[in-house]
C-alpha cells in the first residue's frame, strides 16, 4: 500500500519592509512552514566572521516548536531539513536584501531557545495547579499563615519576633486579609471578564450578560476560589481558638 503523500510550504520574506530588524548588524529575515495544522515562523540570522566578508547563517527555531509540534516532536529534524534545503535553493533575486546578494549556504539551526522537555512539563504543570492554588497575591499570606500554625504546633520554643500570644490573633489577621484579598481578586475577575462578553451580548439575542459572567468567572477560577476560602477559614479558625 502507498503511503500518503506529505504536503508542507516553505517559504521566506523579509518582513515588513518599513520595520525591518536587524541583528548583529545585518538585517533578519523570516522562514515560515506550514504542514497540515503545523505552522512554524523561524528567523534567520547573519553573523559576520572575523576578518572575513562571510556570513554564518543560522536559523534560530521559534520558541513554541515544541509546542506547536507535539506528537510530531521526533520529526523535528526532518521539518528544520526542508526549511533549509528551501532556503539554501533561493535564487539570488529572491534575495536582494541580504548582505553581498549571494545565496544562503550552510545554514545552521540554532535550538537553544526551544525549552527543555522537562521545563515544559513543569511549566503546564504550574500552569495546572494555577487554576487551584491561591493566586501570587494571596498565596505569600495563606503560606506564611499556615507555617506559622505548623511551628507553633510543633515546636515549642520561644518566638522572639512573635510573642506567644500573638500568634492567634496574627493567624486571625492573615485569614480575614486572604479573605478580603480574594473578594477582590473575584470581583476585579468578574469585571475583567464582563467586559470581555459585553460585545458579545450585543450581537447574540437573549443572552443575560451577568449570568453569562457568572458562569465564565467561576468555571475558569471556581476550584481557587474555593480552595482560596476554605485556607482563609481555616487561618480564621485557628486564630480563633
Amino acid at each position: 500500500m502507498n503511503s500518503p503523500i506529505t504536503t508542507y510550504e516553505v517559504s521566506h520574506s523579509w518582513g515588513d519592509p518599513r520595520e525591518p530588524e536587524y541583528k548583529n548588524d545585518l538585517p533578519v529575515s523570516y522562514a515560515h512552514y506550514h504542514e497540515g495544522d503545523i505552522a512554524l515562523h523561524f528567523k534567520v540570522v547573519g553573523t559576520r566572521l572575523p576578518d572575513s566578508r562571510e556570513v554564518r547563517w543560522v536559523l534560530e527555531a521559534p520558541v513554541n516548536t515544541r509546542k506547536v509540534l507535539g506528537k510530531r516532536w521526533a520529526d523535528r529534524a526532518i521539518i528544520f531539513d526542508r526549511v533549509v534545503v528551501y532556503l539554501e535553493g533561493l535564487g539570488d533575486g529572491d534575495l536582494d536584501r541580504k548582505p553581498g546578494g549571494k545565496r544562503f549556504a550552510n545554514l545552521t539551526v540554532d535550538t537553544s531557545m526551544v525549552p527543555s522537555r522537562l521545563s515544559t512539563v513543569l511549566k503546564e504543570v504550574s500552569n495546572q495547579l494555577s487554576l487551584f492554588l491561591p493566586s501570587r497575591q494571596i498565596f505569600p499570606l495563606v503560606g506564611l499563615g499556615l507555617a506559622i500554625a505548623y511551628a507553633k504546633q510543633h515546636f515549642h520554643f520561644a518566638w522572639p519576633w512573635l510573642p506567644e500570644k500573638s500568634v492567634s490573633f496574627t493567624l486571625l489577621f492573615l485569614g480575614l486579609v486572604s479573605m478580603l484579598m480574594l473578594a477582590r481578586e473575584a470581583e476585579r475577575n468578574y469585571r475583567i471578564f464582563k467586559n470581555g462578553l459585553w460585545g458579545l451580548s450585543k450581537m447574540v439575542p437573549n443572552f443575560n450578560l451577568r449570568t453569562e459572567t457568572f458562569r465564565v468567572t467561576v468555571k475558569t477560577f471556581g476550584y481557587r476560589y474555593v480552595i482560596t476560602f476554605a485556607l482563609s477559614v481555616l487561618l480564621i479558625r485557628m486564630g480563633l481558638n
